[in-house]
């Protein structure tokens, strides 16, 4: 199961270096590369975990 929490961070990661990104973007680019579904909620606050470091 950690491999999938590694990647889906490596995603937001790549995505929070480009300028004017939205979340439903990263969402969209998860499941897509990962075949799974996400929660939206989740997602935005790993997303700002992630801005935190």
């Amino acid at each position: 199961m950690m491999n999938k929490e590694g990647k889906i961070n490596e995603i937001i990661a790549q995505f929070l270096k480009r300028p004017k990104i939205k979340p439903k973007d990263i969402k969209a680019a998860i499941e897509k590369q990962l075949n799974i579904k996400i929660d939206t909620a989740a997602l935005k606050n790993r997303i700002k975990s992630l801005k935190l470091h």
